[in-house]
């Protein structure tokens, strides 16, 4: 393999990896949201039993 090659290489690599450490930061930030929407459900079911009491 040239130099060139290598260099190649190597840039197809670390844009990769970044791409992955964005997907993965992408991820946390989605399941964070769903983490949010869950405790809104749960406090509105909880208002709702209330409420029917």
């Amino acid at each position: 393999m040239n130099q060139e090659g290598g260099k190649l290489n190597l840039l197809q690599d670390q844009w990769l990896n970044n791409r992955l450490l964005h997907l993965e930061e992408h991820k946390m930030h989605i399941q964070a949201q769903m983490l949010e929407l869950e405790k809104e459900r749960f406090k509105w079911k909880r208002f709702q039993k209330k409420k029917d009491m």
